[in-house]
């Protein structure tokens, strides 16, 4: 394995920065080992990923399938120019192969509303203890009701890799 020696800055969550170290990387730039808390094996730079998704029809839908590592459903967001018919909603939920989307464990306490306000940004509660998805694995969602006057409708979640 060919690998090369870096300094690096380490950048907390809220932008400040919080020293210089060296980080020996690989030849994808994956970090092999570190002098600083993070995980071994992580890519610093890529340890949280945004997917967006727009909503045009209801049923259930694959969102996102990790490649590699682990991953936790961090927060999920959704708008829309437009509402939606009465109950419209969507839900997330975490699933094994081969798994229909509905049987897998849902990701929020609840779901999000589709009928509500259009330019609103709408939050999920994130269930307290998020199921981690691996290779193999994968994120769908479930929409329910009427779609028929939805318009403009994206939603965006932001996964952290766990592992």
């Amino acid at each position: 394995m060919s690998v090369m020696a870096t300094s690096v800055k380490v950048v907390k969550q809220d932008g400040t920065v919080a020293g210089d170290t060296v980080a020996v990387l690989d030849k994808d730039g994956l970090v092999v080992d570190a002098d600083f808390p993070l995980m071994k094996g992580a890519n610093h730079i890529h340890d949280k990923i945004t997917v967006e998704h727009s909503i045009t029809l209801s049923g259930n839908h694959v969102f996102y399938m990790p490649d590699s590592g682990g991953w936790r459903l961090n927060s999920v967001r959704e708008a829309h120019t437009a509402s939606g018919g009465a109950s419209c909603a969507v839900q997330m939920y975490a699933c094994t192969s081969g798994q229909i989307v509905t049987s897998g464990v849902a990701q929020l306490s609840g779901t999000i509303s589709l009928s509500g306000v259009p330019g609103v940004v709408y939050s999920g509660n994130v269930i307290a203890t998020p199921t981690i998805v691996s290779p193999g694995e994968f994120y769908g969602i479930e929409v329910t009701a009427t779609l028929t006057p939805l318009v403009g409708a994206k939603l965006t979640a932001e996964f952290k890799r766990v592992r």
